[in-house]
């Protein structure tokens, strides 16, 4: 099963072809979900007809719009269309969600639907807010010294290392799920961003301090996102290194970097979760308060995510703590089976798996935010704090919802926290790019500590709901502790209908409550026509500055 991609041979069969000669092509559409049952129909075919021709409409108008020469037409009775287009318009039609596959003249299919993690997460309506050619990406890799650069077009490094090659191969497969030119490779999460590479030593468990001189050359060329597809922290039992419960010293540098400056680190949880006990486990970075951790899902090619599942490799377990509730991952992405290049393999890509390869598509997505940002004017990126916030208010279908009846200040409301297996559910990259654009996003700055159980309104953050309308709203800050200390603050945020006029609070929709995450997330369903307001409700506090992020996300 080929996905989003054409072979060599057809690739070379579509090269045939001059530049500017237009080439018939079929395009069968992937077939729309409420398509009817036909045989019912007292005349089947005039009634698939009549669907066909207003489905297939839609698309053909999209493509002249596109592409004004292609004399694209439906064809009767049937979920597709034919067109004349040039080789290099053909292959721009892999990144089209809606193209299951495209045939030239007789020819066999030359590619079929796009991957579905790139449907899955929204890439291609994301990218048409933004291409990320203004958001600037750090990536951390284990391996040679190359000089600090951004990488060139086609901004795959070539394996030149002559020791491990495994590192810079690693670094590949991590650099094309950003950006490739590859048309046979994924698509890219942020195919026009600006990357830049800096490496650690390849002695991966005893480099402490080339990781952190790593990442201090990105922040001195003022990255927004820095990206970690690699676990430290290991520990000898009986000759068998085992991830460590808690940040390493890399970890606490990474912590330290988020809170004072910012900087938004994101970090793969971890591959050997089916070996159980400590392996399950969130390893560090990823398991530090202020990194971004990123899980990963298998992909069964659907579309959809009802069917997806929790990868077994993925680490997941919570890191250790007074109470057990510091929830990790932070969320989920695709990456147990990707088509990533390869220079090793005689096609020139292969298919890999891991959360190495999740972390990019949410670092990417962080790459178009900050695209998205500064074509406002900005020359600065988001603070980590908002995009979390964004990030886990836009995630998608967590795998074991949890739906726990609570009480609060007399009202009841069913509880819904972050879930243990997945943080917020999976990444959702148009999403988050259409809650920045929309202004469902802020940030509070906390010059003192507030005190204890006040309830502080967030501004903006009121909005209008139908009744059984979905909604989502998060806050994240960025805190320091011991490793199993509490954090600086602890903060929930709560949810309320009130009364659009005075603001009376008329009960509670939805409230978080874990004390040691500094990230939380509610969902809930609107019982109730009317206006809500989201609440940030202070805990305790006990190191100021605090910056809280805070966004929301409506449902249909």
């Amino acid at each position: 099963e080929l996905y989003g991609l054409m072979s060599p041979e057809q690739s070379g069969y579509l090269a045939t072809f001059p530049t500017e000669q237009r080439i018939p092509v079929t395009i069968w559409l992937v077939r729309p979900v409420e398509v009817p049952n036909f045989r019912s129909q007292p005349q089947p075919y005039w009634a698939k007809r009549s669907f066909a021709v207003q489905y297939d409409g839609s698309f053909v108008t999209r493509l002249l719009a596109q592409f004004p020469l292609c004399a694209a037409r439906p064809i009767d009775a049937a979920f597709g269309v034919v067109a004349q287009l040039t080789p290099v318009e053909v292959r721009s039609l892999f990144t089209w969600p809606e193209i299951r596959e495209v045939m030239v003249n007789s020819a066999s299919a030359l590619f079929v639907a796009p991957p579905t993690w790139y449907q899955t997460h929204k890439f291609d309506l994301a990218q048409q807010q933004s291409t990320g050619l203004l958001g600037r990406m750090g990536i951390v890799e284990f391996g040679k010294w190359l000089p600090l650069s951004t990488l060139p077009s086609p901004r795959v490094l070539v394996d030149g290392f002559n020791g491990n090659s495994l590192p810079i191969q690693h670094l590949q497969y991590v650099v094309s799920i950003f950006s490739n030119t590859a048309p046979s490779a994924m698509p890219g999460a942020s195919p026009d961003g600006q990357l830049f590479y800096a490496a650690a030593s390849a002695a991966m468990y005893n480099a402490v301090s080339t990781q952190m001189s790593a990442v201090d050359a990105l922040l001195q060329s003022q990255v927004d996102v820095v990206n970690m597809s690699f676990g430290t922290g290991m520990f000898d039992v009986q000759g068998v290194l085992v991830p460590a419960a808690t940040p390493d010293g890399f970890g606490r540098y990474c912590d330290e970097q988020a809170y004072d400056l910012g900087t938004t680190f994101v970090a793969a949880s971890g591959n050997a979760a089916d070996l159980g006990g400590a392996y399950a486990q969130v390893a560090s970075p990823a398991n530090g308060l202020n990194v971004i951790a990123v899980g990963m899902f298998e992909d069964t090619r659907t579309g959809v995510w009802e069917d997806d599942v929790m990868s077994a490799k993925s680490a997941w377990k919570n890191p250790p703590g007074v109470w057990g509730d510091r929830a990790k991952p932070d969320l989920v992405a695709a990456g147990a089976t990707a088509r990533v290049v390869d220079p090793s393999d005689s096609s020139g890509t292969s298919y890999q798996g891991g959360t190495s390869l999740a972390a990019p598509m949410v670092s990417g997505t962080v790459g178009l935010l900050n695209d998205a940002f500064r074509r406002r004017g900005s020359t600065s990126a988001l603070p980590v704090e908002i995009v979390r916030s964004i990030l886990m208010a836009t995630a998608s279908e967590n795998v074991d919802h949890v739906y726990t009846p609570a009480t609060r200040g007399g009202f009841s409301f069913p509880w819904v926290h972050l879930s243990d297996l997945d943080g917020a559910g999976g990444l959702n990259s148009a999403a988050a790019l259409e809650a920045y654009s929309q202004g469902h996003v802020g940030l509070e700055v906390y010059g003192a500590c507030r005190a204890p159980q006040s309830r502080q309104v967030l501004q903006g953050a009121r909005f209008s709901l139908r009744y059984g309308q979905h909604a989502r709203a998060a806050i994240a800050f960025s805190s320091l502790a011991d490793p199993l200390g509490n954090p600086t603050a602890d903060l929930d945020v709560m949810v309320a209908p009130v009364d659009p006029t005075t603001g009376q609070i008329l009960g509670v929709a939805a409230w978080s409550g874990s004390i040691e995450s500094n990230a939380e997330m509610v969902e809930f369903t609107a019982e109730s026509a009317g206006t809500y307001q989201v609440y940030l409700m202070t805990r305790s506090c006990s190191i100021a500055p605090v910056y809280v992020g805070y966004s929301w996300w409506l449902g249909p």
